[in-house]
């Protein structure tokens, strides 16, 4: 045992090193991209709240587009420190984030399959390279996937069931939403998981959900204040949901302009007419939520053969790579080989793992694991796009699947 723990104390220093490194020797604290978060942190810190120009406005406003945590942590470094010190310091807390993550799939592991198999897991989580990227950029990603596993860690751990874990695993999953919604799909995910395990929803999760609720609760009374309507966290499903579904949806955020010219891409949004982008500037956000929400459904009952036959390739693009042609991310196509080259064994040893489950009595507690992959990966499917961004949570329990392969592997062939 005491063997076991020192490779997890190697796994954490070896990811802590190898993301400072690359840190500094990218220079990615030098201008990195922020984004919409970026906007959003900036106009708090210059005292117009959480607001931002979101296309095709011409004017500032306050927005419900983004989870609230990450522009917050954002704009808190932003007040703090200048440039480039603020963008530095944000990644080098996103590093040490990316040390707990490691830890947490350490015990997940460990707790569905075995030590040896957590080893290799946390060692996976440690030098998978898209998870150190996403320690130096300025998104939510690494502070989403803490919340995540976090929560799902507690959840599976049913032995140790107190209220001290009730309240973490509450105030872990309501942070968890305020990082990012799609981790709502946790909540059906572990309603499966309970169904088919036949246990009992305990008072330990029950206060843990009434806990997330009063975490989430403050957000979602100021959105009502502002847009005078229902917003539990953002307004983002609608534009989402066209983009996935429209005349000119693609399976990613772009539609090409030019053909065979992978650099003639535009965002999905600026195919709109002008009479469209007219009317939209004179909506409110929530109006034009719903604009698009209305727009997408239109579409798939006027054109359901495309809808289905759009929802096979989004679901190929997700599983594997969007075509060159119609990704108009420069940094997803120059490192799409190398990724590919480790994504493929990575996928090969998680699905090996799956089937023995099925073959075998493996722990039931899977099924929760499984269970948050297939709805993670469905929702993005249907609802927006198959890029392999979106598929960062999944890949973290794949090393999950893909540990306990190579440590049966292992013993297989050292029998």
């Amino acid at each position: 045992m005491v063997k076991k723990n020192k490779i997890l104390f190697y796994a954490c220093v070896i990811g802590f090193i190898l993301r400072i490194i690359c840190i500094f020797w990218t220079t990615s604290y030098i201008d990195p991209p922020d984004w919409e978060y970026g906007d959003i942190a900036r106009s708090m810190v210059a005292g117009h709240g959480f607001a931002r120009t979101a296309y095709p406005l011409e004017k500032v406003e306050l927005t419900s587009s983004h989870a609230p945590f990450y522009p917050h942590v954002l704009a808190i470094a932003y007040s703090l420190f200048p440039n480039p010190w603020s963008f530095l310091i944000v990644q080098i807390i996103q590093t040490i984030i990316s040390v707990f993550i490691i830890i947490i799939i350490f015990r997940t592991t460990q707790l569905l399959f075995n030590i040896n198999a957590a080893c290799v897991a946390a060692l996976g989580v440690a030098l998978y390279p898209p998870l150190v990227y996403y320690s130096m950029s300025m998104t939510p990603t690494n502070f989403s996937l803490l919340f995540l596993s976090l929560t799902v860690w507690l959840l599976l751990d049913i032995r140790h069931r107190t209220w001290i874990r009730s309240v973490f695993m509450g105030l872990s999953y309501g942070c968890a939403l305020l990082c990012d919604p799609i981790t709502f799909v946790l909540i059906p995910a572990a309603a499966f998981w309970f169904i088919v395990s036949h246990r009992r929803v305990t008072r330990y999760v029950l206060g843990a959900l009434v806990l997330t609720m009063l975490v989430v609760l403050p957000w979602s009374i100021r959105n009502l204040r502002v847009h005078r309507a229902c917003v539990p966290i953002t307004t983002q499903f609608g534009v989402n949901f066209w983009i996935g579904n429209n005349p000119y949806a693609t399976g990613t955020d772009y539609y090409r302009v030019v053909e065979n010219r992978p650099d003639h891409t535009v965002f999905m949004t600026h195919t709109l007419s002008r009479t469209e982008k007219q009317k939209l500037r004179m909506m409110s956000e929530i109006k034009r939520s719903r604009y698009f929400t209305n727009k997408a459904f239109n579409y798939i009952l006027a054109k359901p053969f495309d809808f289905v036959w759009r929802l096979v390739k989004k679901a190929f693009y997700y599983w594997w790579f969007s075509p060159s042609l119609i990704n108009g991310s420069p940094l997803a196509l120059r490192y799409r080989v190398p990724y590919a080259l480790l994504y493929v064994p990575l996928l090969v040893l998680a699905l090996f793992n799956f089937a023995l489950f099925k073959l075998e009595q493996h722990p039931i507690d899977l099924n929760l694991i499984l269970a948050i992959i297939i709805m993670i990966s469905s929702v993005y499917i249907v609802t927006h796009v198959g890029l392999a961004r979106y598929r960062i949570p999944v890949e973290l329990y794949l090393l999950v699947m893909a540990g306990s392969s190579m440590s049966r592997l292992y013993r297989v062939f050292h029998a």
